[in-house]
């Protein structure tokens, strides 16, 4: 479906060379190919990401047909000499929940290690940046924090589309302790359900990419975007349902479990709650998220039987 509802929003927007015979071309305008096979044959995606950043959004990218220069940054990873043979979870459970150690490999095939503490680094990125069409942040931090300003990118090139893609939730409060720096490492030690939330939410993004990339066919203007996976999760999810609307904060979120998983909570009746709240010995939801982590998802899940629990999964 996904497919198809691209090819639709390019194929009769893009100009094909074959057929530019009885067209007038000016001097700045880029012809591209457009293939029925890969509708985004011709654009070109710099993606800037951290090590072990899920990878899901940039090989979308690709298997559309876009060519995709990846730069990852390794300027906050913290480089010992010893433990150099950890494992994925060993280096998850030392990046997310301890002291930071380097794992032996640390950059995928194909893609481009840089130091943004490094003037010719960022000077570097800045200059991809100005020749694509979409740049793509996946970092953990905003292009302020790195010293990369996105209106001045986009004086040089009006047409680029900024796209800044974080798992901080930017308008409401109830992805709270999503402000971990979410990976595909972390990912693995995360619940399934909770697993298809943040793909789903990843693929949302992807999609608002995909429509202003649609838009820019029409208007030739670029745009900045703050683009949040745990909003993106939070829209999808009240899409879904309309009677989640009424549901409390503390009933619709995820949370941090004792044996470190992430524990996705969706209670929209009033009796499930109150009987959520017993089970945790808890006369209100004050002090929901401390209590809950007390607990291991599986004696959560135990909990919830019985009750109407609602994800998107």
């Amino acid at each position: 479906m996904l497919i198809s509802t691209s090819k639709s929003l390019f194929s009769s927007l893009i100009i094909s060379t074959r057929n530019t015979s009885n067209l007038f071309i000016g001097k700045n305008v880029r012809l591209r190919n457009y293939h029925n096979k890969f509708p985004l044959a011709g654009i070109k995606v710099t993606v800037l990401k951290e090590p072990f950043n899920s990878q899901l959004i940039p090989k979308l990218f690709e298997n559309f047909g876009a060519e995709i220069t990846i730069f990852c940054d390794t300027s906050n990873i913290k480089k010992q000499s010893i433990d150099l043979n950890l494992t994925n979870s060993d280096f998850v459970k030392a990046e997310v929940f301890g002291t930071k150690v380097t794992p032996k490999k640390y950059i995928e095939a194909g893609e481009r290690e840089i130091d943004l503490s490094v003037d010719g680094d960022l000077n570097v990125l800045k200059k991809y940046a100005i020749k694509s069409d979409i740049f793509i942040n996946l970092e953990n931090k905003r292009f302020g924090e790195i010293g990369f300003n996105p209106e001045e990118i986009i004086k040089l090139n009006p047409k680029l589309i900024f796209a800044n893609i974080s798992n901080f939730n930017q308008t409401n409060s109830k992805f709270v302790f999503v402000k971990e720096n979410m990976n595909e490492e972390y990912l693995e030690l995360l619940h399934q359900n909770s697993k298809t939330l943040f793909t789903l939410g990843e693929i949302s993004c992807f999609t608002k990419i995909l429509l202003t990339l649609f838009n820019k066919q029409n208007s030739g203007k670029g745009q900045i975007l703050n683009l949040s996976i745990s909003d993106s999760l939070l829209h999808l999810n009240r899409l879904t349902s309309p009677l989640l609307l009424s549901i409390p904060n503390a009933f619709d979120r995820f949370y941090l479990t004792k044996d470190k998983k992430v524990f996705s909570l969706c209670l929209p009746t009033i009796n499930d709650q109150q009987k959520f709240l017993k089970n945790l010995n808890l006369t209100n939801s004050k002090e929901m998220s401390a209590k809950i982590a007390e607990f291991d998802l599986s004696e959560l899940n135990m909990f919830l039987k019985g009750s109407l629990c609602v994800c998107i999964c």
